[in-house]
Parts: structure tokens; sequence; C-alpha cells
């Protein structure tokens, strides 16, 4: 069976270990495709993922890690058919120490194929813009390197107890505040952390899995004055 497939490069100044984090995190990847619609972890490299789009079907995705690749596997055997792979090939550029080079691989096999290679460029042209931003604030001489989240100036503006269910809500409203300042949020069940940025509406940064969280989460929300 012959998948389609479409090939995108980024090259960027983001450091090797920090893109193969981000990639290695499937909710950075589902962030940008509209029509992933939920992801629950079922085991350490098993997913479940609800795709709503002109289709809606549920099935699993196989995470496969290796040194300098990590790659998405999904098959939904039932009708309507689909295969699909997203893989992420990160090294650093040859000649340029200072510079990384990823190459993404998507390929898909089932309805609406056009779509599909339509949206892939769109989702790339995302990340690729985000990579952008976040190379840019990296570079700024009051950030730390290791997180995004160290912006100056930034003051906590808001905190509190959330259930899970409210979780989404208050991220929405979270991504409307950022379209003027940075916007930093904080989770936190008392063992794990959960740490998203938001610059113009867009993630910039993030670190550890909502589905880690637990109950009696508290949350911080930051600002850049």
């Amino acid at each position: 069976m012959n998948l389609m497939e479409e090939v995108f490069k980024i090259i960027t100044s983001l450091p090797q270990d920090y893109l193969l984090d981000y990639f290695n995190n499937p909710e950075n990847i589902t962030m940008e495709i509209p029509f992933f619609k939920s992801i629950k972890q079922t085991n350490e490299n098993t997913y479940l993922v609800k795709v709503g789009w002109l289709i809606s079907v549920e099935t699993k995705v196989v995470k496969i890690r290796l040194k300098n690749r990590i790659t998405y596997m999904m098959e939904h055997r039932d009708f309507p058919r689909i295969i699909a792979k997203l893989d992420h090939k990160i090294e650093p550029l040859f000649g340029k120490s200072e510079q990384t080079t990823v190459e993404i691989t998507f390929y898909y096999k089932g309805p609406f194929e056009s779509l599909a290679r339509s949206e892939a460029k769109k989702i790339y042209k995302r990340i690729r813009e985000k990579f952008d931003i976040i190379a840019k604030k990296i570079a700024k001489p009051e950030m730390q390197q290791e997180e995004i989240s160290y912006i100056s100036g930034m003051k906590t503006i808001n905190s509190g107890l959330i259930g899970r269910d409210n979780m989404e809500m208050l991220i929405d409203k979270v991504i409307v505040e950022s379209v003027d300042n940075d916007v930093e949020i904080i989770f936190s069940d008392g063992e794990n952390v959960v740490k998203m940025v938001f610059s113009k509406g867009d993630l910039v940064y993030s670190a550890g899995s909502i589905n880690s969280l637990k109950d009696s989460i508290k949350y911080i929300i930051k600002k850049k004055q």
C-alpha cells in the first residue's frame, strides 16, 4: 500500500535536546493539529486519540523514540481505514554546531488525501513560526536558555484551585490574555508540574504533561508587565 508522503525541513538555532524533548511530548504536536480533539496516554509509549475532522474516529497512536528520531504511528483498521505516520529527525546542522535541522515527514493513506496534504503544510508552517518565536526569546539577554518562563517583569496575576474539567476553559482564557502580553500558567498537584507559556495567542513553551496531573490541582498565572 503506497502512502502519501510530505517532507518538511526546519533549520533553527534551538538546541537539539530541547527539540527532542519538545517532539517527545505528543501534546505539543496535537496542539498544532486542530482536528486532534483529545489525547490520553494508555501506557509509556501508547496513546488514544480522538480525531474530529471531516471524519470522526478514535484510534491508538504508538510512539517510537530513537537517539535522534521520534516517530508517531497511527492505524485505524475499521471504516474509514486510515494509516498515518509522523516522523521527526533532529540533528545538528552539518558544519554549524549552533544550529539544528528538524526533518518532519508525514505519511498518510486514507480519505481526503489532498486535504490531508494541505493541512500538513499548514501545521508545518505553524511549527516553524513557533520555533522562530522561541528562538528570538531565548536570544534575549534577560532570558535563561533552560526555561522560557523566566521572562523579565513577569508577575503573578491569579492563582487558586481548579478541577480537571475546568482546565481547558482556563487555558483558553490565558490564550486570549497572551495576545497583548506574554502569559505563563503553571499547574501542580503537589507531585507533578505542568508549565505553559503563551505569546500572541500561540503556545511557545511547555513542560510536563497534563495527563500526569491528579486531583487537588493548584494553578498560578503570571503575566509580563
